[in-house]
């Protein structure tokens, strides 16, 4: 609906704000990357405002909350202006104020990201760090490998502090990976641009795959570097 009839999605937006459904939940995730990159700023300003909740529908709706954290860190990376736009910053506090741990951590993180997109003239380092290698079964890494975003969410983004060039990349490559069909040809190559020239995502997967690769041995999680491969390369 967002995509032919943006106004009436963010009309709704205003009356259900965020609903329980995971379905209408993804909608409002991908109508807000759809307004960014589409440059509806009114209707992206909007969706934030209905996207305000209080502490106890935030810990209610926390799958969403996690995502949309999530997604908000890697706009304001790609786009520091949207640290412009009202409430992002006000839900960041919310999901920290009420008490739940994820909720908090990644209220914590959004706000470092914000924090940084707002003094841009830093440059931020900060460690790589990895848990463990897992012991995951044939059908996980199966499960990875056809949702890498999910790969970054659950090992990379949790565990690597926040640094200037590699959170920018990672930002890139999930937002890349979490374009809607339709978006992938123009939106996919002003993302991929953004990192470099590549004649297709094969390319520019291949230079993921390897840079990350690379960043892992560099940083003694050689374990890590096989299973990275598998998943990343096309």
């Amino acid at each position: 609906m967002y995509r032919n009839y943006l106004p009436e999605f963010v009309n709704k937006c205003r009356f259900l704000r965020v609903p329980l459904s995971h379905a209408g939940q993804s909608q409002i995730l991908q109508a807000c990357r759809f307004a960014l990159w589409n440059q509806q700023s009114e209707a992206l300003q909007s969706i934030f405002m209905a996207c305000g909740m209080s502490e106890s529908e935030i810990i209610e709706r926390k799958d969403f909350y996690l995502k949309f954290a999530s997604m908000i860190g890697h706009l304001v990376i790609l786009v520091p202006a949207l640290t412009n736009y009202f409430m992002i910053d006000y839900i960041a506090e919310d999901m920290i104020d009420g008490g739940d741990p994820e909720l908090a951590a990644a209220g914590s993180r959004l706000q470092k990201i914000i924090a940084a997109a707002k003094n841009k003239e830093e440059k931020i380092r900060g460690k790589v760090l990895m848990p463990a290698l897992p012991a995951l079964s044939a059908a996980q890494i199966d499960f990875y490998k056809k949702n890498q975003a999910a790969f970054i969410a659950d090992f990379f983004e949790p565990n690597w502090e926040y640094d200037s060039d590699r959170s920018y990349g990672l930002a890139v490559v999930t937002e890349l990976l979490a374009l809607d069909p339709e978006d992938r040809d123009h939106t996919g190559k002003i993302l991929m641009d953004a990192l470099g020239r590549f004649a297709d995502r094969d390319e520019f997967f291949l230079y993921f795959t390897t840079t990350t690769a690379r960043i892992l041995y560099e940083n003694n999680y050689k374990d890590w570097v096989a299973l990275a491969i598998d998943v990343f390369s096309p």
